[in-house]
């Protein structure tokens, strides 16, 4: 489980990071009367350094989920995860619905 959370955590990291950057962007793209030339070319410096740590990491995301063994560890989770929904009451057919309305890693990420 914790070799499942550790991509899931990447996968939220990755998916929000240009959220976030962009909205960083919008906020130094005005220089402050408080920030000095030399933060704002820091700053400025900073896009392509993330950009390419971006890339870097979404690939390596990709190379993960491409791998047969994850297809086998996300299957597991999701047989798992129906099992559990039954045991805590819920009748087959609900828990099939609940299961299949839902990528395991979405389950993961709590989207």
């Amino acid at each position: 489980m914790k070799k499942i959370l550790l991509p899931a955590f990447m996968f939220v990291f990755i998916a929000s990071a240009p959220l976030a950057f962009a909205a960083g962007q919008n906020a130094t793209s005005a220089p402050s009367k408080k920030s000095s030339g030399k933060e704002q070319n820091k700053l400025s410096q900073m896009g392509p350094v993330m950009g390419s740590m971006m890339e870097q990491m979404m690939a390596g995301v990709i190379d993960l989920m491409a791998r047969p063994e994850t297809a086998d560890k996300l299957a597991a989770f999701t047989w798992n995860y129906y099992e559990a929904l039954v045991k805590k009451g819920f009748t087959k057919e609900e828990a099939l619905r609940i299961v299949s309305s839902r990528s395991p890693m979405q389950g993961l990420l709590g989207k």
